[in-house]
């Protein structure tokens, strides 16, 4: 499982959404994202990269899952991923 890292996700308009890993702004890349949370586990963010955003809105600590495939990408933009 990976470590919590700090997110913010704050929607902009329909389709169209801010989302921060870290301090990283990884907006540009993502075409969709769920957010799942209960009341015994912190926040869970999965990330979908591609063209369009959706819009929900959370901030606070969560755990982030990224494809493999995915995480080249964010590699590139300077994040480290979480250790297994």
């Amino acid at each position: 499982m990976s470590e919590p890292m700090s997110i913010n996700v704050q929607p902009l308009g329909p389709g169209n959404a801010v989302i921060l890993l870290d301090g990283r702004d990884v907006s540009a890349m993502v075409a969709g994202y769920s957010l799942t949370q209960d009341a015994t586990s912190l926040a869970q963010l999965t990330i979908t990269f591609g063209l369009l955003g959706v819009p929900t809105e959370f901030a606070g600590e969560a755990r982030v899952r990224v494809r493999p495939e995915q995480a080249e990408v964010l590699i590139g933009l300077g994040w480290t991923p979480p250790d297994e």
